[in-house]
Protein backbone atom coordinates (compact mmCIF):
# COMPACT_ATOMS: atom_id res chain seq x y z
CA UNK A 1 0.00 0.00 0.00
CA UNK A 2 1.44 3.31 -1.03
CA UNK A 3 1.58 6.15 1.37
CA UNK A 4 0.71 9.62 0.06
CA UNK A 5 3.02 12.23 1.42
CA UNK A 6 1.18 15.43 2.19
CA UNK A 7 2.41 18.46 0.26
CA UNK A 8 4.67 20.80 2.16
CA UNK A 9 2.84 23.47 4.07
CA UNK A 10 2.80 26.81 2.25
CA UNK A 11 4.16 29.38 4.66
CA UNK A 12 3.77 32.30 2.26
CA UNK A 13 0.94 34.58 3.31
CA UNK A 14 -2.20 34.66 1.22
CA UNK A 15 -2.10 37.55 -1.23
CA UNK A 16 -5.47 38.90 -0.14
CA UNK A 17 -4.31 38.96 3.46
CA UNK A 18 -1.16 40.78 2.41
CA UNK A 19 -3.24 43.33 0.53
CA UNK A 20 -5.58 43.90 3.45
CA UNK A 21 -2.72 44.21 5.91
CA UNK A 22 -0.85 46.68 3.72
CA UNK A 23 -3.86 48.90 3.04
CA UNK A 24 -4.81 48.85 6.73
CA UNK A 25 -1.33 50.06 7.71
CA UNK A 26 -1.34 52.79 5.09
CA UNK A 27 -4.82 53.93 6.08
CA UNK A 28 -4.06 54.26 9.78
CA UNK A 29 -0.71 55.87 9.10
CA UNK A 30 -1.83 58.55 6.64
CA UNK A 31 -5.57 59.16 6.74
CA UNK A 32 -6.01 60.44 10.34
CA UNK A 33 -3.53 63.29 9.83
CA UNK A 34 -4.85 64.07 6.33
CA UNK A 35 -8.44 64.21 7.58
CA UNK A 36 -7.42 66.31 10.59
CA UNK A 37 -5.50 68.71 8.32
CA UNK A 38 -8.43 69.17 5.95
CA UNK A 39 -10.83 69.51 8.87
CA UNK A 40 -8.73 72.40 10.16
CA UNK A 41 -8.37 73.96 6.71
CA UNK A 42 -12.09 73.80 6.03
CA UNK A 43 -12.85 75.21 9.47
CA UNK A 44 -10.53 78.17 8.93
CA UNK A 45 -12.05 78.99 5.56
CA UNK A 46 -15.73 78.59 6.53
CA UNK A 47 -15.99 79.74 10.17
CA UNK A 48 -17.17 83.12 8.89
CA UNK A 49 -20.62 81.56 8.44
CA UNK A 50 -21.18 81.07 12.17
CA UNK A 51 -19.48 84.38 13.01
CA UNK A 52 -21.52 86.42 10.49
CA UNK A 53 -23.64 88.35 12.98
CA UNK A 54 -20.78 89.34 15.31
CA UNK A 55 -18.32 89.90 12.47
CA UNK A 56 -20.77 92.05 10.50
CA UNK A 57 -21.51 94.16 13.56
CA UNK A 58 -17.85 94.59 14.44
CA UNK A 59 -16.68 95.50 10.93
CA UNK A 60 -19.87 96.95 9.43
CA UNK A 61 -20.45 94.31 6.75
CA UNK A 62 -23.60 94.22 4.60
CA UNK A 63 -24.96 90.93 3.24
CA UNK A 64 -23.25 91.50 -0.10
CA UNK A 65 -19.99 92.51 1.61
CA UNK A 66 -20.13 89.39 3.77
CA UNK A 67 -20.65 87.26 0.67
CA UNK A 68 -17.63 88.93 -0.92
CA UNK A 69 -15.49 88.34 2.17
CA UNK A 70 -16.58 84.70 2.25
CA UNK A 71 -15.88 84.05 -1.41
CA UNK A 72 -12.85 86.23 -2.17
CA UNK A 73 -10.68 83.60 -0.49
CA UNK A 74 -11.28 81.35 -3.47
CA UNK A 75 -10.05 83.83 -6.08
CA UNK A 76 -6.46 83.76 -4.83
CA UNK A 77 -6.84 80.07 -4.00
CA UNK A 78 -7.77 79.28 -7.59
CA UNK A 79 -4.96 81.38 -9.10
CA UNK A 80 -2.30 79.73 -6.94
CA UNK A 81 -3.62 76.16 -7.09
CA UNK A 82 -1.76 74.90 -10.18
CA UNK A 83 1.63 76.49 -9.31
CA UNK A 84 1.32 75.14 -5.78
CA UNK A 85 0.65 71.61 -6.97
CA UNK A 86 3.60 71.78 -9.36
CA UNK A 87 5.79 72.34 -6.32
CA UNK A 88 3.95 69.55 -4.49
CA UNK A 89 4.83 67.25 -7.40
CA UNK A 90 8.50 68.24 -7.25
CA UNK A 91 9.01 68.40 -3.48
CA UNK A 92 6.53 65.72 -2.42
CA UNK A 93 3.41 65.91 -0.21
CA UNK A 94 5.49 65.21 2.92
CA UNK A 95 7.12 68.62 2.63
CA UNK A 96 4.40 70.59 0.87
CA UNK A 97 1.36 69.69 2.98
CA UNK A 98 2.95 70.78 6.31
CA UNK A 99 4.27 73.95 4.59
CA UNK A 100 0.72 74.82 3.56
CA UNK A 101 -0.55 74.17 7.08
CA UNK A 102 2.03 76.46 8.67
CA UNK A 103 1.41 79.39 6.32
CA UNK A 104 -2.39 79.24 6.47
CA UNK A 105 -2.23 78.93 10.28
CA UNK A 106 -0.17 82.11 10.50
CA UNK A 107 -2.55 84.01 8.20
CA UNK A 108 -5.64 82.75 10.05
CA UNK A 109 -4.27 83.93 13.40
CA UNK A 110 -3.31 87.29 11.87
CA UNK A 111 -6.93 87.78 10.69
CA UNK A 112 -7.87 88.45 14.31
CA UNK A 113 -6.21 91.88 13.97
CA UNK A 114 -8.40 93.24 11.13
CA UNK A 115 -10.43 96.39 11.80
CA UNK A 116 -12.18 97.13 8.47
CA UNK A 117 -13.85 95.30 5.58
CA UNK A 118 -10.87 96.07 3.35
CA UNK A 119 -8.46 94.49 5.83
CA UNK A 120 -10.72 91.43 6.06
CA UNK A 121 -10.72 91.10 2.26
CA UNK A 122 -6.91 91.30 2.24
CA UNK A 123 -6.64 88.65 4.95
CA UNK A 124 -8.97 86.32 3.06
CA UNK A 125 -6.94 86.76 -0.14
CA UNK A 126 -3.75 85.88 1.75
CA UNK A 127 -5.46 82.86 3.30
CA UNK A 128 -6.34 81.62 -0.18
CA UNK A 129 -2.72 81.99 -1.32
CA UNK A 130 -1.47 80.18 1.79
CA UNK A 131 -3.89 77.26 1.54
CA UNK A 132 -3.75 76.81 -2.25
CA UNK A 133 -2.75 73.32 -3.30
CA UNK A 134 -3.81 71.57 -0.09
CA UNK A 135 -6.48 69.31 -1.57
CA UNK A 136 -4.60 68.47 -4.82
CA UNK A 137 -1.49 67.62 -2.80
CA UNK A 138 -3.58 65.21 -0.74
CA UNK A 139 -5.08 63.70 -3.90
CA UNK A 140 -1.55 63.13 -5.21
CA UNK A 141 -0.63 61.54 -1.90
CA UNK A 142 -3.63 59.21 -2.03
CA UNK A 143 -2.90 58.24 -5.65
CA UNK A 144 0.71 57.57 -4.64
CA UNK A 145 -0.23 55.23 -1.79
CA UNK A 146 -3.60 53.64 -2.58
CA UNK A 147 -4.22 51.31 -5.55
CA UNK A 148 -7.31 52.11 -7.62
CA UNK A 149 -9.46 49.50 -5.91
CA UNK A 150 -9.01 51.23 -2.55
CA UNK A 151 -8.80 54.82 -3.75
CA UNK A 152 -12.53 55.56 -3.63
CA UNK A 153 -12.68 54.59 0.01
CA UNK A 154 -9.56 56.64 0.82
CA UNK A 155 -11.01 59.67 -0.97
CA UNK A 156 -14.25 59.27 0.96
CA UNK A 157 -12.30 59.13 4.21
CA UNK A 158 -10.48 62.33 3.27
CA UNK A 159 -13.70 64.10 2.36
CA UNK A 160 -15.05 63.32 5.81
CA UNK A 161 -13.04 66.37 6.86
CA UNK A 162 -15.68 68.64 5.26
CA UNK A 163 -18.79 67.41 7.11
CA UNK A 164 -16.69 66.96 10.26
CA UNK A 165 -15.80 70.64 10.06
CA UNK A 166 -19.52 71.42 9.86
CA UNK A 167 -20.76 68.88 12.41
CA UNK A 168 -18.04 69.49 14.98
CA UNK A 169 -16.65 72.80 13.74
CA UNK A 170 -19.87 74.82 13.52
CA UNK A 171 -20.97 74.04 17.09
CA UNK A 172 -17.37 74.48 18.26
CA UNK A 173 -17.13 77.89 16.62
CA UNK A 174 -20.50 78.90 18.06
CA UNK A 175 -19.45 77.75 21.53
CA UNK A 176 -16.14 79.59 21.28
CA UNK A 177 -18.02 82.74 20.26
CA UNK A 178 -20.23 82.49 23.34
CA UNK A 179 -17.52 81.70 25.90
CA UNK A 180 -14.99 84.24 24.60
CA UNK A 181 -17.47 87.08 24.15
CA UNK A 182 -15.67 90.22 25.33
CA UNK A 183 -13.07 88.06 27.09
CA UNK A 184 -10.33 90.46 28.13
CA UNK A 185 -12.30 93.21 26.42
CA UNK A 186 -11.76 91.51 23.02
CA UNK A 187 -14.53 90.45 20.63
CA UNK A 188 -15.22 86.71 20.55
CA UNK A 189 -14.71 86.43 16.78
CA UNK A 190 -11.11 87.60 17.20
CA UNK A 191 -10.47 84.82 19.71
CA UNK A 192 -11.95 82.29 17.28
CA UNK A 193 -9.44 83.24 14.58
CA UNK A 194 -6.56 82.83 17.04
CA UNK A 195 -7.70 79.47 18.43
CA UNK A 196 -8.81 77.79 15.20
CA UNK A 197 -5.90 79.18 13.19
CA UNK A 198 -3.45 78.03 15.86
CA UNK A 199 -4.73 74.45 15.48
CA UNK A 200 -3.05 74.23 12.06
CA UNK A 201 0.28 75.26 13.57
CA UNK A 202 -0.05 72.50 16.17
CA UNK A 203 -0.87 69.81 13.57
CA UNK A 204 1.90 70.69 11.10
CA UNK A 205 4.79 69.00 12.99
CA UNK A 206 2.68 65.86 13.38
CA UNK A 207 2.07 65.82 9.62
CA UNK A 208 5.83 65.90 9.01
CA UNK A 209 6.27 62.87 11.26
CA UNK A 210 3.40 60.81 9.82
CA UNK A 211 3.83 61.44 6.08
CA UNK A 212 6.44 59.58 4.03
CA UNK A 213 7.85 60.70 0.69
CA UNK A 214 7.21 57.46 -1.21
CA UNK A 215 6.30 53.79 -0.64
CA UNK A 216 9.94 52.82 -1.24
CA UNK A 217 10.92 54.80 1.88
CA UNK A 218 8.13 53.47 4.11
CA UNK A 219 10.11 51.64 6.80
CA UNK A 220 6.86 51.19 8.71
CA UNK A 221 5.86 48.68 5.99
CA UNK A 222 7.59 45.31 5.75
CA UNK A 223 9.70 44.58 2.66
CA UNK A 224 6.98 42.21 1.49
CA UNK A 225 4.31 44.88 1.86
CA UNK A 226 6.41 47.50 0.07
CA UNK A 227 7.03 45.11 -2.83
CA UNK A 228 3.33 44.40 -3.20
CA UNK A 229 2.40 48.09 -3.08
CA UNK A 230 5.09 49.25 -5.52
CA UNK A 231 4.43 46.48 -8.04
CA UNK A 232 0.66 47.02 -7.88
CA UNK A 233 0.93 50.78 -8.37
CA UNK A 234 3.48 50.35 -11.17
CA UNK A 235 1.19 47.88 -12.97
CA UNK A 236 -1.70 50.34 -12.74
CA UNK A 237 0.42 53.16 -14.10
CA UNK A 238 1.41 50.96 -17.06
CA UNK A 239 -2.24 50.20 -17.94
CA UNK A 240 -3.12 53.88 -18.30
CA UNK A 241 0.16 55.15 -19.67
CA UNK A 242 -0.89 55.19 -23.35
CA UNK A 243 -4.06 57.29 -23.03
CA UNK A 244 -3.04 59.51 -20.13
CA UNK A 245 -1.44 62.94 -20.53
CA UNK A 246 2.09 62.69 -19.10
CA UNK A 247 3.59 66.15 -19.07
CA UNK A 248 2.48 68.96 -16.78
CA UNK A 249 1.33 70.99 -19.79
CA UNK A 250 -0.62 68.10 -21.32
CA UNK A 251 -2.54 67.67 -18.10
CA UNK A 252 -3.71 71.28 -18.36
CA UNK A 253 -4.94 70.96 -21.95
CA UNK A 254 -6.46 67.47 -21.96
CA UNK A 255 -10.10 67.74 -23.14
CA UNK A 256 -11.38 65.35 -20.51
CA UNK A 257 -9.68 67.39 -17.80
CA UNK A 258 -11.35 70.55 -19.09
CA UNK A 259 -14.80 68.93 -19.10
CA UNK A 260 -14.24 67.47 -15.64
CA UNK A 261 -13.11 70.89 -14.42
CA UNK A 262 -16.41 72.46 -15.45
CA UNK A 263 -18.35 69.52 -14.01
CA UNK A 264 -16.61 69.82 -10.64
CA UNK A 265 -17.32 73.56 -10.53
CA UNK A 266 -21.04 72.90 -11.01
CA UNK A 267 -21.02 70.10 -8.42
CA UNK A 268 -19.42 72.37 -5.82
CA UNK A 269 -21.63 75.41 -6.44
CA UNK A 270 -24.52 74.54 -4.14
CA UNK A 271 -22.60 73.04 -1.23
CA UNK A 272 -20.14 75.95 -1.17
CA UNK A 273 -22.95 78.51 -1.04
CA UNK A 274 -24.73 76.68 1.77
CA UNK A 275 -21.53 76.15 3.75
CA UNK A 276 -21.45 79.90 4.39
CA UNK A 277 -25.13 80.82 4.29
CA UNK A 278 -26.86 77.96 6.13
CA UNK A 279 -26.26 79.39 9.65
CA UNK A 280 -27.56 82.77 8.47
CA UNK A 281 -30.67 81.18 6.94
CA UNK A 282 -31.37 79.43 10.25
CA UNK A 283 -30.87 82.66 12.20
CA UNK A 284 -33.31 84.48 9.91
CA UNK A 285 -35.93 81.75 10.44
CA UNK A 286 -35.50 81.67 14.23
CA UNK A 287 -34.54 85.14 15.54
CA UNK A 288 -32.92 85.32 18.97
CA UNK A 289 -31.38 81.85 18.86
CA UNK A 290 -27.93 81.60 20.47
CA UNK A 291 -24.83 81.05 18.35
CA UNK A 292 -24.35 77.61 19.88
CA UNK A 293 -27.86 76.44 18.91
CA UNK A 294 -27.52 77.87 15.41
CA UNK A 295 -24.27 75.95 15.00
CA UNK A 296 -25.87 72.71 16.22
CA UNK A 297 -28.86 72.93 13.85
CA UNK A 298 -26.75 73.91 10.85
CA UNK A 299 -24.58 70.86 11.53
CA UNK A 300 -27.45 68.39 10.89
CA UNK A 301 -27.11 68.21 7.06
CA UNK A 302 -23.39 67.64 7.41
CA UNK A 303 -23.93 64.90 9.98
CA UNK A 304 -26.01 63.15 7.32
CA UNK A 305 -23.15 63.72 4.86
CA UNK A 306 -20.75 61.94 7.23
CA UNK A 307 -22.87 58.79 7.03
CA UNK A 308 -23.47 59.04 3.29
CA UNK A 309 -19.81 59.62 2.36
CA UNK A 310 -18.57 56.79 4.57
CA UNK A 311 -21.20 54.28 3.44
CA UNK A 312 -20.79 55.08 -0.26
CA UNK A 313 -17.02 54.77 -0.01
CA UNK A 314 -17.22 51.35 1.63
CA UNK A 315 -19.76 49.99 -0.84
CA UNK A 316 -17.91 51.38 -3.85
CA UNK A 317 -14.67 49.80 -2.60
CA UNK A 318 -16.29 46.38 -2.22
CA UNK A 319 -18.13 46.42 -5.54
CA UNK A 320 -15.43 48.11 -7.61
CA UNK A 321 -18.05 50.66 -8.70
CA UNK A 322 -17.09 53.12 -11.42
CA UNK A 323 -20.46 54.64 -12.34
CA UNK A 324 -23.28 54.50 -9.79
CA UNK A 325 -21.07 55.85 -7.00
CA UNK A 326 -20.89 59.17 -8.88
CA UNK A 327 -24.15 59.38 -10.84
CA UNK A 328 -26.38 58.08 -8.03
CA UNK A 329 -25.55 60.75 -5.41
CA UNK A 330 -25.48 63.41 -8.12
CA UNK A 331 -29.07 62.61 -9.18
CA UNK A 332 -30.25 62.57 -5.55
CA UNK A 333 -28.69 66.00 -4.94
CA UNK A 334 -30.40 67.44 -8.04
CA UNK A 335 -33.80 66.15 -6.94
CA UNK A 336 -33.24 67.38 -3.39
CA UNK A 337 -32.41 70.95 -4.39
CA UNK A 338 -35.35 71.01 -6.84
CA UNK A 339 -37.77 70.00 -4.08
CA UNK A 340 -36.31 72.64 -1.73
CA UNK A 341 -37.13 75.32 -4.30
CA UNK A 342 -40.76 74.12 -4.22
CA UNK A 343 -41.21 73.92 -0.42
CA UNK A 344 -38.93 76.73 0.72
CA UNK A 345 -41.66 78.25 2.90
CA UNK A 346 -41.88 75.16 5.16
CA UNK A 347 -38.81 75.21 7.47
CA UNK A 348 -39.04 71.64 8.82
CA UNK A 349 -39.46 70.04 5.39
CA UNK A 350 -36.75 72.28 3.94
CA UNK A 351 -34.29 71.26 6.64
CA UNK A 352 -34.97 67.57 5.93
CA UNK A 353 -34.42 68.07 2.21
CA UNK A 354 -31.24 70.06 2.93
CA UNK A 355 -29.94 67.06 4.86
CA UNK A 356 -30.50 64.85 1.80
CA UNK A 357 -29.25 67.31 -0.83
CA UNK A 358 -26.09 68.43 0.99
CA UNK A 359 -25.19 64.84 1.93
CA UNK A 360 -25.61 63.70 -1.68
CA UNK A 361 -23.68 66.68 -3.03
CA UNK A 362 -20.66 66.10 -0.78
CA UNK A 363 -20.75 62.36 -1.50
CA UNK A 364 -20.65 63.16 -5.21
CA UNK A 365 -17.59 65.37 -4.68
CA UNK A 366 -15.73 62.58 -2.90
CA UNK A 367 -16.50 59.89 -5.47
CA UNK A 368 -15.98 62.27 -8.41
CA UNK A 369 -12.21 62.02 -7.90
CA UNK A 370 -12.22 58.34 -8.82
CA UNK A 371 -12.72 59.49 -12.44
CA UNK A 372 -9.63 61.72 -12.98
CA UNK A 373 -7.35 59.64 -10.73
CA UNK A 374 -8.45 56.59 -12.71
CA UNK A 375 -6.74 57.68 -15.92
CA UNK A 376 -4.35 60.56 -15.10
CA UNK A 377 -0.73 59.63 -14.45
CA UNK A 378 2.54 61.22 -13.38
CA UNK A 379 3.08 64.94 -13.95
CA UNK A 380 -0.17 65.01 -15.94
CA UNK A 381 -1.98 63.95 -12.78
CA UNK A 382 -0.36 66.76 -10.79
CA UNK A 383 -1.50 69.46 -13.23
CA UNK A 384 -4.84 67.90 -14.18
CA UNK A 385 -5.94 67.34 -10.59
CA UNK A 386 -4.85 70.86 -9.65
CA UNK A 387 -6.76 72.41 -12.56
CA UNK A 388 -9.94 70.46 -11.79
CA UNK A 389 -9.82 71.37 -8.11
CA UNK A 390 -8.94 75.01 -8.85
CA UNK A 391 -11.86 75.34 -11.26
CA UNK A 392 -14.17 73.70 -8.75
CA UNK A 393 -13.12 76.24 -6.14
CA UNK A 394 -14.37 79.07 -8.33
CA UNK A 395 -17.69 77.91 -6.92
CA UNK A 396 -16.32 78.82 -3.51
CA UNK A 397 -16.44 82.45 -4.63
CA UNK A 398 -19.43 82.32 -6.98
CA UNK A 399 -21.60 80.30 -4.59
CA UNK A 400 -21.57 82.54 -1.47
CA UNK A 401 -21.47 85.77 -3.47
CA UNK A 402 -24.33 84.90 -5.84
CA UNK A 403 -26.41 83.45 -2.99
CA UNK A 404 -26.39 86.87 -1.33
CA UNK A 405 -27.45 88.45 -4.64
CA UNK A 406 -30.20 85.87 -5.27
CA UNK A 407 -31.37 86.27 -1.67
CA UNK A 408 -31.94 89.97 -2.24
CA UNK A 409 -33.51 89.47 -5.70
CA UNK A 410 -36.01 86.76 -4.68
CA UNK A 411 -37.77 87.26 -1.32
CA UNK A 412 -39.15 83.69 -1.43
CA UNK A 413 -35.64 82.19 -1.34
CA UNK A 414 -36.41 79.64 -4.06
CA UNK A 415 -34.18 81.09 -6.80
CA UNK A 416 -30.80 79.97 -5.35
CA UNK A 417 -31.98 76.37 -5.12
CA UNK A 418 -33.39 76.41 -8.65
CA UNK A 419 -29.95 77.52 -9.88
CA UNK A 420 -28.30 74.71 -7.89
CA UNK A 421 -30.63 72.19 -9.53
CA UNK A 422 -29.79 73.45 -13.01
CA UNK A 423 -26.06 73.21 -12.27
CA UNK A 424 -26.36 69.55 -11.26
CA UNK A 425 -28.48 68.63 -14.29
CA UNK A 426 -25.81 70.08 -16.58
CA UNK A 427 -23.20 68.11 -14.62
CA UNK A 428 -25.03 64.86 -15.34
CA UNK A 429 -24.73 65.58 -19.06
CA UNK A 430 -21.03 66.50 -18.82
CA UNK A 431 -20.06 63.39 -16.84
CA UNK A 432 -22.04 61.17 -19.21
CA UNK A 433 -20.04 62.72 -22.06
CA UNK A 434 -16.75 61.93 -20.31
CA UNK A 435 -17.89 58.37 -19.68
CA UNK A 436 -18.65 57.90 -23.37
CA UNK A 437 -15.16 59.09 -24.22
CA UNK A 438 -13.27 57.01 -21.70
CA UNK A 439 -15.55 53.96 -21.54
CA UNK A 440 -15.74 51.78 -18.49
CA UNK A 441 -12.59 51.67 -16.44
CA UNK A 442 -10.87 48.33 -16.92
CA UNK A 443 -10.36 46.06 -13.97
CA UNK A 444 -7.26 47.19 -12.13
CA UNK A 445 -4.48 44.90 -10.97
CA UNK A 446 -5.45 45.56 -7.38
CA UNK A 447 -8.91 44.17 -7.95
CA UNK A 448 -7.59 40.67 -8.42
CA UNK A 449 -4.98 39.58 -5.94
CA UNK A 450 -1.86 38.26 -7.65
CA UNK A 451 -0.27 34.98 -6.79
CA UNK A 452 1.88 35.03 -3.64
CA UNK A 453 5.17 34.63 -5.50
CA UNK A 454 4.30 37.58 -7.76
CA UNK A 455 3.50 39.72 -4.76
CA UNK A 456 6.51 38.89 -2.68
CA UNK A 457 9.14 38.68 -5.36
CA UNK A 458 11.20 41.87 -5.53
CA UNK A 459 11.28 43.59 -8.86
CA UNK A 460 13.84 46.00 -10.15
CA UNK A 461 11.10 47.65 -12.18
CA UNK A 462 8.69 48.16 -9.28
CA UNK A 463 7.55 51.74 -9.22
CA UNK A 464 9.26 52.55 -12.50
CA UNK A 465 5.99 53.76 -13.97
CA UNK A 466 5.23 55.95 -10.96
CA UNK A 467 6.03 59.54 -11.81
CA UNK A 468 4.99 60.96 -8.48
CA UNK A 469 7.63 62.51 -6.17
Amino acid sequence: MSVTTPPPRNTAPDASDLEKRTIRKITWRLMPILVAAYFTAYLDRTNLGVMKSELSTGLGLSDVAFGLASGIFFLSYVLCEVPSNRLAHRLGPRIWIPRIMITWGIVAVATSFVHSPGQLYAARILLGIAEAGMAPAVFLCIAQWFPARHRGRALSAFYLGIPLAMVVGNPLTGWLLDVTHRLGGIDGWRWVFVIEGGAALVLAPLAILRLTKSPAQARWLSAEERDWLESTLAAEEATKSEAAPHSFRQGLTDRRVLVLSLAFLLICYGSNALTFWLPSVIQDATPGMSSTRVGLISALPFACALVAIYATGRIASRTGARTWNVFGPLAVAAVGFALIALVIGRPAVTLGLLCVAIAASLTTQAQFWTIPTGYLAGAGAASGIALINATGNIAGFAGPYSFGWFKNADPTGALPFAVMTLCLLVTLVLLAHVRRQTGRMPATPAATAPAPKEVTAPSGQAGAGNDYP
